[in-house]
């Protein structure tokens, strides 16, 4: 291929060839529940009572039978041995243990020499899965000897940047170590095994000779990307920030492809790319005791650690040796990616990076530190993750589908069903507290119809009675004409103002208390809202200089107002006016939010995480946070600021309101890693 400059950096690999090592073996182990019994009956014996209908499995021993039985439902296995036990006909009755396959390769290599294999986990990694063909690697390297035997039938489309051409690569150590390490053959007799060693790998040669360009790198990222990879692995770095590789790096993970890159092998902090980019898994190197190696880079950048030092794996010309470099551990980290993927395959790049990182093994200083990243890889943990120990997300591909996640997280059926704009805020932000006493979904839709997502949870829900909230200005007549076609009854709640349409869902509330937030904005609203609900207390709006006289009616006869937000939000003047005021207010509304889950606060089981850049999400998720006791904490798109993420380690679970688009997956990891 032409080179677009002579300018742009050089890129260089760092390796060397080391001395023979030797490493133990692995262990497997299961920790299934035992949920069946094996018995053995006398000669012509038979089971009695119920144990005869839990029946599974019968086989002849000699003159006896072997039968083996479910644990009935609700029964422990003792309690059901000892009842089997008594029967006359019985010899003896014994817990039916699991077994597993212990998948020791039989590759000469792989006991003494991949120590790597030991550390990580794979043998019981491999017992779940070695990995598939559909899941494909890139390696953007120097070359490869495609003839090895230990590659043969994991090779896909091999391309050359350099001279444009498929099919034909140059032979080096390099490349071929690297994907060895990779994809490696199991049980072929010969060298050692790849980490995935089912996986499909596309060589892409880049290098002509010991360095190569930029422009051939990220020509090779498009390459992969377009040719279906789903994980690209750069054992190669890059000294200087440029925007090609940026560009093509970030076209890569737009297109749900994990990029996995090598630090470097400088021992410094200095970042180096692509491994420094947001978007990329940064890889640093530790030895065969778990210790970082001297030689790997270090920084804030880094994102997990692998073995580096030493590191076997095939060589051209069918030989085997080792290495040293981050370029050996940024492999070993694509392949427990590629084992991700083939064991879960709809789990996306952000997915399968978030997991690695939070099954890894912590060394060094507790949680994230410069010399491991967030710890070295182990990619067992990383298979067995219980799902249910994380946060997890109710979410659709809009707003209005959003909400009816959200409410079949929290109905099976309503009687009663809320229904505001998706569109705007204010008629539904004080829709909350009037929903949690009605036990009613808050469902949106758009103005001028029903959105069909909000129909189909209607119809699922098969409600008697559908309350509007808002003018026929925020809902019109035909959206009320298709609700009156789904349920028998509508009310519809609906002033000429936001502050009059809370004022009259206000009267529906028996309280002596009231909460007042500013109706031109949202957010401070969703923080309050789940403590509102739950205690009956009902929302009233003003504006922030002056209090409309709908709100100040609806004050009348009540003892204490909470006023949500800082002065900017609601004035000294107009909280004066505000019988029995106490602030929650802050310098921006994440301060505010804290302050609100600090001095009204719920239960401590959950939380619930949702977007303080809009509205819909907390909003419809309010009564459901209601139901459950818990707050909703609320978020940047991209990060957690500070003040909530002072409030995670308060709670044991989180769930996430809105989609990827709402609540980013680097969110989500932060969440995680609280709960790590």
């Amino acid at each position: 291929m032409k080179q677009t400059t002579t300018a742009l950096a050089a890129i260089t690999l760092a390796l060397s060839l080391v001395g023979i090592g030797t490493a133990g073996q692995a262990q497997a182990a299961t920790d299934k529940p035992v949920d069946r019994v094996i018995v053995k009956l006398r000669d012509d014996g038979a089971l009695k009572n119920k144990a005869a209908a839990q029946q599974v499995e019968t086989a002849e021993t000699g003159n006896a039978q072997i039968v083996t039985l479910e644990v009935p439902a609700g029964q422990s296995v003792e309690s059901f041995i000892t009842e089997l036990s008594s029967q006359g006909d019985v010899e003896y009755a014994e817990p039916d243990g699991r077994v597993e396959l212990a998948a020791i390769p039989s590759d000469p290599f792989y006991a003494g020499y991949q120590y790597h294999h030991r550390l990580i986990g794979s043998e019981a990694a491999w017992d779940k899965t070695t990995g598939k063909a559909d899941v494909l690697v890139a390696v953007i390297d120097d070359g490869f000897d495609l003839a090895h035997p230990d590659l043969s039938g994991r090779v896909l489309s091999p391309f050359n940047v350099i001279t444009g051409k498929s099919g034909s690569v140059s032979v080096e150590i390099h490349g071929t170590h690297v994907a060895g390490l990779i994809a490696g053959n199991m049980n072929n007799e010969l060298f050692g095994v790849g980490v995935a060693p089912s996986t499909s790998i596309l060589p892409i040669d880049v290098f002509d000779g010991e360095d190569g360009f930029i422009s051939d790198v990220a020509a090779g990222v498009y390459y992969a990307v377009d040719s279906g990879a789903d994980i690209i692995n750069m054992s190669l770095v890059a000294y200087s920030d440029t925007n090609l590789l940026r560009e093509a790096v970030q076209y890569a993970h737009s297109k749900n492809v994990l990029v996995v890159a090598a630090a470097g092998n400088d021992g410094i902090s200095s970042p180096y790319y692509p491994a420094a980019y947001q978007n990329v898994m940064s890889v640093a190197s530790t030895d065969a005791a778990d210790q970082h190696s001297d030689f790997s880079n270090f920084g804030k950048t880094i994102d997990i650690a692998a073995p580096g030092s030493n590191v076997f794996s095939i060589f051209p010309g069918e030989s085997f040796g080792g290495l040293d470099g981050t370029s050996m551990s940024t492999p070993i980290v694509s392949g427990a990616a590629a084992l991700l993927k083939a064991n879960e395959p709809k789990l996306s790049n952000t997915d399968i990076a978030g997991r690695l990182m939070l099954t890894a093994k912590d060394l060094g200083a507790a949680g994230k530190d410069v010399y491991y990243g967030h710890g070295r890889l182990n990619i067992d943990r990383a298979l067995t993750l219980d799902a249910s120990h994380w946060s997890n997300r109710l979410s659709g591909a809009t707003r209005y589908e959003t909400a009816a996640a959200i409410s079949k997280a929290g109905w099976s059926s309503a009687s009663t069903v809320i229904i505001a704009t998706g569109n705007d805020f204010p008629d539904a932000l004080a829709g909350g507290p009037l929903a949690y006493q009605e036990n009613a979904p808050i469902l949106l839709t758009k103005g001028d119809h029903l959105h069909p997502a909000t129909v189909a949870e209607i119809r699922r829900l098969k409600p008697e009675k559908a309350i509007l909230l808002g003018s026929k200005g925020a809902l019109s007549a035909t959206v009320e004409t298709q609700v009156r076609q789904l349920v028998n009854e509508v009310d519809r709640i609906g002033g000429k103002t936001r502050y009059e349409t809370a004022a009259m869902i206000a009267k529906r509330i028996t309280s002596d208390r009231a909460v007042v937030s500013n109706g031109q904005n949202f957010p401070d609203v969703l923080s309050v809202s789940p403590y509102a609900a739950k205690h009956g207390i009902p929302i009233l709006l003003t504006r922030s200089g002056t209090l409309p006289a709908e709100t100040k009616a609806a004050l009348s006869g009540k003892g204490a107002t909470i006023v949500t937000g800082g002065t900017g939000a609601i004035s000294n003047a107009v909280m004066a006016q505000l019988p029995g005021a106490t602030r929650y207010g802050g310098a921006n509304r994440f301060d505010t939010g804290k302050l609100i889950n600090q001095g009204l606060p719920m239960g401590k089981q959950k939380a619930y995480i949702a977007t303080g850049a809009n509205f819909p999400d907390a909003l419809a998720g309010a009564v459901l946070a209601a139901k459950a006791d818990a707050p909703i904490l609320l978020t940047a798109a991209n990060s957690i600021p500070p003040s909530t993420k002072s409030l995670l380690s308060s709670y044991p679970a989180y769930t996430i309101f809105g989609s990827k688009g709402a609540v980013t997956p680097d969110v989500k990891f932060e969440i995680d890693l609280q709960l790590k």
